[in-house]
């Protein structure tokens, strides 16, 4: 019962913070709003949000995959609205009218580009920017770094192909390359079916979802340093030193501690989800229950952390310095900050040690309309994260 008093202590004192309400409630639902609408034409591929851009093009290929990349790619139907092409005459040329301010990017192709990518052997396309115009400037490298995988992809596959069966008819690029480009393209079209960067699903996840699920991985972190506050707090008021001299164990007492975390974080992911839902129509996927028990996790998580956190401390400004410059790297490395999918292989690795990463991707696996099993994997990560941290950290402080 005691425990119970506890938690609804420590709600209590949460609540009638305002700092704590504006840093916890308000902003995040701020840096939510701010980030899903500067960046969702860029995450998205939104014609409407993709700046106007003259590109000037050197095709020096002889073959049909320089033509392509021109003709279906920088000039497709989504695209040749935002994007002029002018074409130059020669490499120097497309970079001096760069130079000049006459064009923002330069896209040169080089002499047997596809003769090279028909070898199984990487072209090397290069693209020249604009310093002063660099967002339009990554956006075509994008692009044209996309179109040139995909290409290198075919290649390769296709030499592995006709080495492995021994064939002796030649099979060119120049009849391949353009029927999985009507394959990608009508995939892309189909109502029915999206490519994601996520688990196998029904939808992909817009740059709003993104950065919803995002900012609140990230900032359900801030209550590993309330609760951790809130124990060194007592502790240097002399108010835990009394409750250890009663009748209540100490573990009651930093379970209490704990349930309050537990609670606050909690009503914390609950008025994000409905505000976000309500205010920019973020979808958090088709099942409730799914976010729900994620939800629950991560926040039981996030609380024995704090547990954890308060026994690794012996004074609040240790706590601030930790914490802080703990959350922050774990935002980072885990995603918060910026889409993961930008990031490279050996990050991808070390992001996985974070519990935002483990949060933030069965959220965004959600909201495309994942199975149950998917989540089986990231919500026992998370449990572990939590039980854990609870477990070390009570005995921590019990041993004080």
């Amino acid at each position: 019962m005691k425990m119970w008093l506890i938690a609804w202590k420590d709600i209590r004192h949460y609540l009638a913070d305002k700092k704590t309400l504006l840093l916890m409630l308000l902003m995040p639902v701020i840096l939510t709003a701010i980030l899903g609408s500067a960046l969702k034409g860029i995450m998205n591929g939104e014609a409407q949000s993709f700046p106007e851009t003259t590109v000037a093009v050197s095709n020096e290929d002889t073959g049909t995959i320089g033509k392509m990349l021109v003709d279906d790619v920088l000039q497709s139907e989504s695209l040749k609205e935002k994007i002029h092409v002018k074409t130059a005459s020669s490499a120097v040329e497309a970079e001096k009218w760069v130079k000049e301010k006459a064009a923002d990017v330069a896209v040169i192709i080089p002499a047997r580009y596809s003769h090279t990518a028909e070898e199984g052997e990487k072209g090397k396309i290069r693209v020249v920017i604009d310093e002063t115009k660099s967002t339009r400037g990554m956006i075509v490298e994008s692009i044209v770094t996309s179109f040139a995988s995909r290409v290198d992809v075919v290649g390769r596959t296709l030499q592995m192909v006709l080495s492995d069966i021994g064939a002796t008819q030649p099979m060119s690029m120049e009849t391949i390359v353009p029927e999985v480009m009507k394959d990608i393209e009508r995939i892309a079209n189909d109502p029915g079916t999206e490519v994601t960067g996520g688990a196998a699903g029904k939808k992909a996840a817009t740059a709003m979802q993104y950065y919803a699920a995002a900012m609140l991985a990230m900032f359900l972190l801030f209550n590993l340093i309330q609760g951790a506050k809130s124990i060194l707090d007592e502790q240097s008021q002399d108010t835990l030193p009394r409750l250890w001299t009663t009748p209540t164990s100490k573990g009651s007492i930093i379970l209490g501690k704990f349930f309050g975390v537990l609670a606050f974080a909690l009503t914390q992911f609950l008025i994000f989800v409905v505000a976000t839902h309500y205010m920019f129509g973020v979808d958090w996927g088709n099942n409730p229950l799914q976010v729900a028990v994620l939800g629950i996790i991560y926040s039981f998580a996030v609380s024995g952390m704090s547990i954890l956190l308060a026994s690794l401390s012996r004074r609040e400004q240790d706590v601030d310095t930790i914490g802080v410059m703990g959350i922050q790297v774990m935002a980072i490395i885990g995603g918060s900050m910026v889409p993961l999918a930008i990031f490279p292989d050996a990050m991808l690795y070390i992001s996985k040690l974070t519990p935002n990463y483990w949060a933030l991707n069965p959220l965004l696996d959600i909201m495309m309309g994942v199975e149950w099993q998917a989540l089986l994997l990231p919500n026992l990560i998370l449990f572990a994260f939590g039980a854990i941290s609870l477990v070390v950290g009570t005995w921590r402080l019990r041993a004080r």
